[in-house]
């Protein structure tokens, strides 16, 4: 998209790329923040009924988080089917396994220098590869990209 728009877009599509591209990251921390709380509590010596009601408190936060953020971007509600759908482990999780891998595929990219069939074709190598060897492959990648921002 940003490609698309540096292109053939306007001033005012690039300013709503950005303030959408905002708001989706906003969004991906709120639920980052609840995995990993949630992922403390778990790890916790807590008795199963406290974790139980910790976990329904830090859903809870969340869907607060939500309305603050909601509120904070005008009470635009793009993402309202979503949690009106509700919060729960697999949700979180699904998100996770595909927003972590975002800055791998952007490294990747970057070491392709931009260009989009030499990097289909690693991603289509790395498609063969066994799980453990393809996610070692794509950390690497986003290490790299890490290192480069900072």
């Amino acid at each position: 998209m940003r490609r698309w728009l540096g292109r053939h877009g306007t001033d005012e599509e690039w300013r709503q790329y950005q303030e959408q591209a905002a708001r989706g990251a906003a969004f991906q921390q709120l639920l980052a923040n609840t995995r990993d709380r949630l992922a403390r509590l778990y790890a916790s010596a807590s008795a199963d009924e406290a974790k139980s009601r910790a976990k329904a408190g830090i859903f809870a936060d969340a869907a607060r988080d939500y309305a603050d953020l909601k509120a904070s971007w005008g009470g635009y509600a793009g993402y309202d089917p979503w949690m009106a759908r509700g919060l729960n482990n697999a949700r979180l999780a699904s998100l996770a396994t595909y927003h972590d891998l975002v800055p791998a595929f952007q490294g990747l990219l970057t070491a392709t220098g931009g260009d989009l069939p030499a990097f289909y074709a690693r991603v289509r190598v790395l498609g063969g590869l066994p799980a453990a060897e393809r996610l070692a492959r794509l950390e690497d990648y986003s290490v790299r990209v890490q290192a480069v921002r900072q």
